[in-house]
């Protein structure tokens, strides 16, 4: 994590706004057009081929890992990206993973979060009411993919849950779990009373789940309120 206490200030939409803005319309074809901009940037401005083989690898960086994107680029999401007038701009890159991170990872991460937000935003989706987080992600995939059966949904959850744990503490194992529940979910069965009902994870281990889901929750809380209380300072 390094903050950036000196970033210039962008004023704007981010992307995931505009997709937001996209849903309430009605246009699934803009929101496609939306994220197809974001992926051209991400992979014209952004990727990196090495010379050789990396000798280090983390949980976004994997042995099998074939494309790849600048270290500071593990956070792609939608939200990070501001229009301006000469196209895109990457903002907030306060976190790092070197020497590179794998380019499928990061951007399947980014789409599932932005699936997650539309799906529990409670905005209107262009969508069936059936979709849930992963086929909605592995459907913007299937843009730039052909083959999106190969969707590898289980790389994912391992590094987010390992980059969780770093960052919030707690075990993987149930952090990964947690993830694995919030990828099934939809709009019909956003409650956790109807999760248990469509979900083949043990009581005890949904329970877990959420308990880890609600400390992040908290954790994050706790942040946002940090900053506040920081930028209260600064007026």
């Amino acid at each position: 994590f390094h903050p950036d206490r000196e970033q210039a200030f962008i004023e704007g939409a981010n992307m995931e706004q505009e997709i937001l803005d996209a849903c309430r319309r009605g246009s699934p074809g803009d929101v496609e057009s939306l994220l197809r901009q974001w992926w051209s940037h991400s992979e014209g401005v952004e990727s990196v081929s090495p010379s050789e083989r990396f000798k280090q690898v983390h949980p976004f960086l994997l042995e099998s890992s074939s494309s790849f994107l600048k270290p500071d680029c593990l956070d792609l999401q939608l939200s990070n990206f501001l229009r301006v007038d000469s196209g895109l701009e990457f903002i907030d890159r306060e976190w790092s993973a070197e020497p590179a991170v794998d380019a499928d990872l990061v951007r399947l991460r980014a789409l599932w979060y932005l699936a997650r937000t539309l799906i529990t935003s409670g905005a209107p989706l262009p969508w069936h009411k059936e979709a849930t987080v992963e086929s909605l992600a592995g459907m913007w995939v299937g843009l730039w993919r052909e083959d999106t059966e190969g969707v590898d949904f289980d790389s994912f959850y391992r590094a987010e849950a390992a980059l969780q744990a770093e960052v919030s503490g707690g075990t993987p194992e149930i952090l990964k779990t947690a993830l694995e529940i919030q990828g099934q979910i939809s709009r019909k069965n956003v409650l956790a009373g109807q999760i248990l009902g469509h979900s083949a994870v043990a009581t005890d281990d949904l329970v877990a789940a959420l308990h880890a889901a609600m400390d992040e929750a908290r954790h994050y809380q706790r942040s946002l309120e940090n900053q506040l209380t920081e930028a209260k300072s600064y007026t």
